[in-house]
């Protein structure tokens, strides 16, 4: 059976997927390079696996265990310390960081520290943060209350309960 034939001919508009002068379909193009493009995770052991482009730490822990998964805190790209969620493009040296790793720890107190700063300007507005480092045995964030106002043992119910309720946001710190 044939087609059957038609007298209307197709004219990419200006914005078509179809047109190759839009800037439609350049994405479109950009977009399939980067899904189809394959890199090279290469991890401490020297195992190498292949992703595709843009795949996370998180990614390349999900493939290998989900309790590896769990348990990831951050890691390092090409000698860089990043986010679990950041995309990598290329192909790459890989270390996934958990709490057994000094730097797992130090990733986890970092962003510790910034929940705490969201919950002391939720508790305390009006408070001028300074400084709130990770340090070798936790973490601690330096603050002006302002003129009359301090933080009693009495407080730290309050502050912790705020606190867990923004750590089961699950925001990310940039």
């Amino acid at each position: 059976m044939a087609w059957p034939k038609t007298t209307h001919k197709f004219r990419p508009t200006p914005f078509s997927i179809f047109n190759p002068q839009s800037p439609i379909y350049l994405c479109a193009l950009i977009e399939k390079h980067i899904v189809l493009s394959n890199i090279i995770i290469t991890l401490p052991d020297g195992a190498q696996r292949e992703y595709a482009s843009g795949v996370t730490p998180m990614d390349v822990a999900l493939s290998i265990s989900e309790g590896l998964a769990r348990n990831v805190l951050s890691a390092k790209v090409n000698g860089k310390t990043v986010e679990s969620s950041t995309p990598i493009t290329e192909n790459a040296n890989l270390t996934l960081f958990t709490w057994n790793d000094k730097e797992g720890k130090t990733a986890f107190w970092h962003s510790s520290a910034h929940v705490l700063a969201q919950t002391l300007e939720h508790l305390y507005p009006g408070i001028k943060l300074t400084i709130g480092p990770a340090i070798e045995s936790g973490f601690y964030y330096d603050v002006d209350l302002g003129a009359g106002r301090s933080i009693s043992d009495t407080d730290f119910p309050t502050i912790e309960q705020k606190f867990l309720e923004f750590a089961r946001q699950k925001a990310e710190f940039k």
